[in-house]
């Protein structure tokens, strides 16, 4: 029998094709014919149940002839002989069948071996794409946040100007560069604006940044090649002027920036006027070094809002001197705060009423060898102008706390005044500082009373307003000091929570000697008293002063008739001695 194929037999499909002799004859040796057959291989596979296998197999059919030699039936799928082929011997009545079978060779990328190997050749690639990608993204993402921080560390976000940082380190260059004759003489504008509040108060603080733009671009048109110009605060600018040698130069300088800057600026829908005050400091007259040129400039633009705002003023030999004696003075008190060479005294305070001490207030001496001296206003308003005055403030509650527990281990009720300066207040968390403290130590909250300026009443900032209403809320009283010397403005009194107004000792110490006065110190008193505030008189220093000050109706005295200020173990020991009948008590009992 023969068998070949398979064939494309058009409406037949794909075919086999089966021929088989037909013998006859006694001995079946005669050929009669042949008979022919069509067969279906893949039903004969399929009625075998091994037609899936097919895809995956490759499969061939031999005979075996009369010498026991193998030949390929219907060779429809080729293999070489291998390793691989397993062999089935089939037994058919006309002969005998060899089927061969082999695992076909798929391509490498369709073989599961590689698959896993690719799969994980992919996700490693996948992986370290999406590593670097994130590396490179986070790498251009931090140099962003590096350049937009470095903006805010160098510029002001407002106005896009350099800050004092920037502007300290391009004078130095421009000092070093004058210094070198590369460049001509210059010099430092120092430009505060005048109202600048009154227009933040009016358009917000949107507004009021819009302000500040719009100023500083008039300042920017003002320029020249080399000039600096920066904002080195919240309503303050530094320009520099190149080629200036004399001060007739500078001035009209001056003068056609204040025209410039005097114009009203519109801003939504208002026509602003503007005014700003300049000080003056020539390069190197008045100084070769960065940070004393802007203190004598800074100065000198003080020294022209005194005079009357709207102008300028250039820095004078006194000017100059009044400088190097501030910066010698701010120099001494961090060399003390460093050192701890200040000491917290207390003067007593005498209750008119009942003669005895009732409060007293701390007050800051300055130990010098064996000396110890009350700190001068005049050190103060430098520790206020230097910013010293927050680190000497929150030293000084603290000192003051520590000492009233040993008050309490003496059995002493004492009230302590302690002085605040308007500046303390600017610290966003000044009053939860100071409650901290006082927590610290456990003081109750009704022992402290904050002395504070009648300039921080006028000052409207809701910050500030907001920590006095919080301080006042957790039991702390409040003394407005030096009244009289000020601005004396009775509404603040009334809106604000005031328990005591202490009068200023320069209307004491001529109560006897200025009728004016003394009618100034009675008004004083009867304004109190009718605003419920509690009067305290300081710098009383005579019987007969102490006299007609309880006569008035005045309820605490302080002064050097009572006591000059005390350390902490003379206070305990003033305190104590109350029993021996001081002469204020003597005549607290005659009332």
């Amino acid at each position: 029998m023969l068998v070949s194929g398979p064939f494309d037999l058009n409406i037949l499909g794909n075919k086999i094709v089966i021929w088989a002799p037909i013998m006859i004859g006694k001995n079946k040796n005669k050929l009669w014919g042949v008979v022919g057959a069509v067969v279906d291989h893949l039903q004969i596979m399929e009625d075998a149940g091994i037609a899936s296998l097919m895809s995956i197999y490759r499969v061939q059919i031999k005979s075996l002839d009369s010498q026991n030699n193998l030949d390929t039936i219907g060779n429809y799928q080729s293999t070489k002989q291998s390793n691989q082929q397993r062999l089935a011997s089939i037994q058919l009545p006309f002969g005998d069948w060899q089927l061969v079978v082999e695992a076909k060779k798929t391509p490498w990328y369709l073989d599961s071996h590689y698959q896993n190997y690719g799969l994980l050749i992919l996700g490693l690639a996948l992986g370290a794409g999406l590593a670097m990608w994130t590396y490179i993204h986070s790498y251009r993402q931090r140099k962003r946040d590096y350049k937009t921080l470095e903006f805010h560390r160098r510029y002001d976000a407002i106005t896009k100007l350099p800050n004092r940082s920037l502007l300290l380190s391009r004078l130095r260059t421009k000092i070093l560069r004058a210094a070198n004759n590369e460049i001509e003489p210059f010099a430092l504008l120092y430009i505060d604006l005048d109202y600048f509040k009154q227009v933040n108060d009016m358009l917000g603080y949107p507004g009021g940044d819009q302000f500040l733009r719009k100023l500083s671009s008039r300042l920017k048109n003002a320029l020249q090649p080399g000039d600096i110009l920066a904002r080195s605060g919240s309503d303050e600018f530094v320009m520099t002027v190149q080629n200036i040698h004399r001060r007739d130069q500078a001035e009209r300088i001056a003068k056609d920036l204040l025209k410039e800057l005097g114009e009203p600026l519109r801003l939504g829908g208002h026509a602003i006027a503007s005014s700003c005050s300049i000080g003056i400091a020539l390069y190197p007259r008045d100084g070769d070094e960065a940070l004393t040129l802007l203190r004598h400039a800074d100065r000198a633009m003080y020294q022209a809002k005194v005079i009357g705002r709207g102008t300028f003023s250039l820095v004078d030999k006194a000017l100059r001197s009044q400088s190097s004696q501030e910066l010698k003075k701010r120099m001494s008190l961090q060399q003390a705060l460093q050192r701890k060479k200040f000491l917290v005294c207390y003067q007593p305070i005498i209750d008119l009423q009942s003669g005895k001490v009732s409060k007293c207030e701390a007050l800051v001496t300055w130990q010098d060898g064996a000396r110890t001296s009350l700190l001068g206003n005049d050190y103060i308003a430098v520790a206020e102008q230097g910013g010293l005055i927050r680190h000497l403030g929150l030293w000084v509650l603290d000192r003051v706390c520590k000492d009233m527990q040993h008050f309490r281990k003496e059995d002493i009720n004492l009230q302590v005044t302690v002085n605040r300066s308007s500046q303390e207040f600017l610290m966003p968390d000044a009053s939860i500082r100071w409650l901290d403290i006082l927590d610290k130590y456990n003081v109750p909250h009704q022992d402290i009373v904050f002395e504070i300026t009648e300039s921080l009443l006028m000052d409207e900032k809701e910050k500030t307003l907001q920590q006095i209403r919080l301080l006042k809320d957790s039991g702390i009283d409040f003394a407005v000091d030096d009244f009289g010397t000020g601005y004396s403005a009775i509404n603040y009194l009334r809106r604000f929570p005031v328990k005591y107004l202490k009068i200023d000792q320069s209307f004491i110490c001529q109560m006897h000697n200025n009728k004016q006065d003394r009618v100034l110190v009675e008004i004083m008193i009867k304004l109190a008293e009718a605003l419920h505030i509690k009067v305290i008189a300081e710098g009383v220093e005579t019987e007969s002063q102490y006299v007609a000050l309880r006569n008035m109706g005045c309820h605490f005295i302080q002064g050097y008739y009572v006591a000059k200020p005390l350390r902490l173990e003379e206070l305990i020991a003033f305190k104590k001695d109350e029993v021996n009948k001081r002469k204020w008590q003597t005549h607290a009992s005659q009332r």
